[in-house]
């Protein structure tokens, strides 16, 4: 362990990454987004964490709030609310601050969205029932890509490919056995 972050005021880690020298949390219990920094870009010691967004829009709907984050690579943060399907976008001004918080109405609603990432210009969203999906936020257009998952948590891109996770969260909810072996699949893009 070389250094570790209590969340403020209680908060639930949801998800994190990484923008501009900082890393940012989502906070799944309070609908925030906080943010680490340090003095050393490549060293986690000696860091400060601190709320950076308690935004209104991001705190709707129940435990769990908001909870995959991605960064767009310029300057805008994207994230999930688990229990009402929305996603927000959330610039960072040029001071490091928090822009207000954007809606971004889908043509189709999501469920359960987990883990999102950027890639190529759209966000991609393990949505634990329905599987993995693809939108774009600048025609708010949602489209499923995989239907095939087994309840999926998260995904990372490595490559051409990309790696999703099964984590079978809606069953470990409801107190139902998962479906064993949980797995990680790799899809090719």
């Amino acid at each position: 362990l070389v250094a570790s972050y209590p969340m403020p005021e209680g908060g639930v880690c949801g998800d994190i990454t990484l923008a501009r020298d900082a890393v940012y949390v989502t906070d799944t219990g309070g609908g925030r987004i906080i943010r680490l920094t340090t003095s050393d870009r490549d060293s986690a010691v000696g860091g400060a964490i601190a709320l950076w967004s308690a935004d209104p829009l991001l705190a709707g709907g129940t435990f769990p709030k908001i909870n995959g984050i991605a960064f767009d690579g310029r300057r805008t943060l994207y994230t999930t609310n688990y229990s009402t399907g929305e996603l927000f976008a959330v610039g960072i001004a040029r001071d490091g601050s928090a822009e207000p918080a954007e809606l971004i109405v889908l043509d189709t609603p999501m469920t359960n969205p987990d883990g999102i990432r950027w890639r190529g210009g759209y966000l991609y969203v393990a949505e634990n029932p329905n599987g993995l999906s693809r939108i774009d936020p600048r025609a708010g257009t949602r489209t499923l890509i995989d239907d095939s998952l087994n309840q999926p948590t998260s995904l990372a891109f490595v490559g051409g490919d990309v790696w999703i996770t099964e984590g079978q969260v809606l069953r470990l909810q409801a107190g139902q056995p998962p479906n064993l072996p949980f797995k990680v699949v790799r899809r090719s893009r």
